[in-house]
């Protein structure tokens, strides 16, 4: 955990796109119940495409290959759906203690406000349990993508790991600028 939080620090400090939001449970206990990482793009983030995700802090191996795998079909769609200037949400999390009493709807509505001061789109890659909190913020679902990391000619230890980690499905969502759809 100390390495995956020092990786997370480091990829924020050198992104001068990266804006880190947390909500902290200041009437009991004082802990973070919640973050989200929100990217302001100005120009396009990916005028050379979108980089190749190669997943190295994973251990060498078939793991490491099935990691890089997955980052590349999560991350290759963005290239046609995002290379413009936008706000797009990161990452998104709440506590399940702390969940449906605010906290993600506040680090949902700083983007949405920041995203209409700069009257640009805004993206979210959803998970499934995220969907309702998007659409009461004027996200609209575009469609489905599933991360399945499939090889044609699979080892043993490869097919392991994809029963270990079945498909994963996420929404492609956006929200216009200012929060108005097209022809309306």
């Amino acid at each position: 955990m100390k390495e995956s939080t020092e990786r997370q620090l480091a990829w924020h400090r050198e992104d001068p796109t990266s804006t880190w939001l947390k909500v902290v449970d200041d009437d009991h206990s004082g802990k973070v119940v919640g973050a989200a990482q929100w990217n302001i793009h100005h120009s396009n983030p990916y005028p050379n495409g979108v980089e190749d995700n190669y997943a190295f802090w994973w251990p060498e191996g078939e793991e490491r290959r099935f990691a890089s795998k997955s980052l590349e079909q999560w991350h290759r769609p963005r290239e046609a759906r995002v290379s413009k200037p936008h706000v797009f949400l990161n990452i998104c999390f709440v506590l399940a203690e702390y969940r449906r009493c605010g906290a993600g709807s506040m680090m949902v509505r700083w983007g949405v406000r920041k995203a209409d001061e700069l009257k640009l789109e805004t993206f979210i890659e959803a998970a499934e349990p995220g969907i309702p909190l998007y659409l009461k913020q004027g996200f609209e679902l575009v469609d489905y993508h599933v991360i399945d990391p499939t090889l044609e000619d699979e080892s043993e230890r490869w097919k392991e790991l994809k029963e270990r980690l079945p498909p994963i499905r996420w929404a492609f969502m956006r929200r216009p600028a200012l929060g108005v759809a097209k022809g309306d």
